[in-house]
């Protein structure tokens, strides 16, 4: 359960990133941002660091930020849950992110809260992230908390 748990946050907690208005269309770095465009946005691989004390190992896992505030997690067991991310600051955004996975033979909600402070470079994030299982009668039957950092997708050449 601990394992299932572990991959479903590292997909919560990514959605928790995301979020930056940029003025004009800037190229770096193999990025690519317009106008009405977000820093956050694009594809990220996103490594998420429960606390030690939780038992939970490292998780991988990817996430899409949309420029309308969206985010789309993928588990690496194949499940996915959606978010909503809004900027807070220039380079610094707030997640929220939900995922409903069957755990045991039970349907259980995972619901994750986070803050991700993107780079200067726009290539990176991090930030602290929050995971809150629920039952299906929403009882809450787990809780905790980690670090995650986060490094966007590039386009790559063939060859």
């Amino acid at each position: 359960m601990i394992q299932k748990i572990s991959l479903l946050i590292i997909v919560l907690t990514m959605s928790s990133y995301s979020a930056t208005g940029l003025a004009q269309s800037v190229a770096t770095n193999g990025l690519v941002k317009s106008q009405g465009s977000h820093a956050h946005s694009g594809a990220w691989m996103v490594y998420v660091n429960p606390d030690p004390t939780s038992g939970i190992p490292q998780i991988l896992n990817v996430a899409v930020f949309t420029n309308d505030g969206k985010i789309i997690n993928v588990d690496a067991d194949g499940s996915a849950g959606v978010g909503l991310w809004k900027a807070i600051g220039q380079r610094k955004a707030r997640v929220t992110f939900i995922e409903s996975i069957i755990q045991d033979g039970q349907p259980v909600i995972l619901k994750v809260r986070g803050l991700a402070q993107l780079n200067k470079s726009a290539d990176q994030f991090d930030g602290p992230f929050k995971t809150q299982i629920y039952d299906s009668a929403g009882k809450q039957i787990l809780e905790f908390e980690g670090t995650i950092h986060a490094t966007r997708f590039r386009i790559e050449p063939l060859d």
